[in-house]
């Protein structure tokens, strides 16, 4: 009897799995669909830290077209936007492992391209800042990101032919340099993007960075960093969080170790309710590495951050940081350094080497420190 019934059964359930399959399509591997639409992404709304508050609705469109250049598609906004209100998803300039991979269940978006504002001025000397990060959805890593900041007055060129007299012009030439880093080659449908250093300018004639190396230490012995909300010391109310930005992208740019994305590491603070960062006990260091999976920690503050008044003389931009990185298993400090840079530092005849923006100024205070921790 049982003999005669088996077939039958095999056959019923044959064709309910085939019927399934035709009403709903047949189950597809995340990788393989991602090979197939390998260059689709999200784009996030850039967060402004700007004065000007229709910045965004400037600098966006020549993003978004400096990405469809390279080859990217983009994913439309309302079906971004819906998603970032139905997670609740308060910053968007970061995103944590849990967010990315449902981003790429439900958008199909293989990249999320995230951004900060931070300065955008259009007075006598227009000025702009901004940052950028290229997040790979299926492993929730940055493999691109770059920082660029200007001025009208920057790069002036022979007769001062070369200055850009309009806010316009200025973030066209910004989006452009900032975009210039980002190469991408495609091998075997995988995306290999390639790593520049990300605008630190290391003038000969500027000062070098008090600085302590433990011997036989440095980034190169760490896979995985996790860096910490900087404290803000200056008058600048978010000058911690432009600095951040200009130290994750230079580390990126000159070590080969991977960062932790900012969204996972605030995460795991407000977890471990770690309200000062720069100070951690050991069950605070314990939790950061268990759950981030890294082997150190870096943290820093600033302590001035002034923009100048249009580089004139008597007002140059000024920066003042410290930063040190801590082994998440014993708390040692293996690294640490200090750094203070004016505009003027590295001017030579004719006022050639002069920097007028705080953003430049930032990045070539952050790069020569960085130096002294991958060397």
């Amino acid at each position: 009897m049982l003999q005669k019934i088996f077939p039958t059964l095999l056959l019923v359930l044959a064709l309910t799995l085939l019927l399934s399959c035709s009403m709903h399509g047949s189950p597809v591997n995340p990788r393989e669909r991602l090979s197939e639409s390998s260059k689709t992404i999200a784009f996030f709304p850039f967060t402004n830290l700007s004065e000007e508050r229709s910045a965004g609705e400037k600098i966006v469109p020549l993003v978004k077209k400096a990405l469809e250049e390279k080859g990217f598609q983009i994913i439309d906004d309302s079906s971004v936007e819906e998603f970032l209100r139905n997670r609740r998803i308060r910053y968007t300039d970061s995103l944590t492992v849990a967010d990315a991979m449902d981003l790429l269940e439900n958008l199909g978006a293989k990249y999320i391209m995230t951004g900060t504002i931070f300065s955008y001025s259009n007075k006598a000397i227009p000025r702009i800042g901004l940052s950028v990060r290229l997040i790979d959805s299926l492993s929730c890593s940055v493999k691109w990101c770059a920082a660029f900041s200007m001025t009208g007055e920057d790069e002036p060129g022979f007769l001062n032919l070369s200055k850009a007299k309009t806010q316009d012009e200025l973030v066209r030439r910004a989006v452009k340099d900032l975009f210039s880093s980002l190469t991408v080659r495609k091998e075997d449908h995988f995306l290999i993007f390639e790593r520049r250093g990300a605008g630190g300018r290391n003038r000969i004639l500027a000062p070098n960075p008090h600085f302590f190396r433990k011997r036989g230490s440095g980034a190169r012995k760490y896979n995985c960093l996790a860096i910490l909300p900087f404290s803000n010391l200056s008058n600048e109310r978010n000058a911690a969080r432009i600095v951040y930005e200009y130290f994750f992208v230079n580390l990126h740019a000159y070590s080969r170790v991977k960062i932790v994305d900012p969204a996972e590491v605030r995460r795991i603070l407000i977890k471990g309710k770690v309200r000062n960062a720069y100070q951690l006990d050991r069950d605070a260091l314990d939790l950061i590495r268990s759950e981030l999976g890294v082997q150190g920690i870096i943290m820093g503050t600033v302590y001035a951050f002034e923009e100048g008044i249009n580089g004139s003389s008597g007002s140059e931009p000024e920066v003042e940081l410290s930063a040190r990185l801590i082994d998440a298993v014993t708390g040692e400090v293996i690294w640490t350094a200090r750094h203070r840079r004016e505009g003027s530092d590295s001017i030579s005849a004719y006022e050639m080497g002069r920097v007028r923006d705080i953003g430049t100024l930032t990045s070539d205070t952050v790069t020569s420190m960085i130096l002294t921790l991958i060397k």
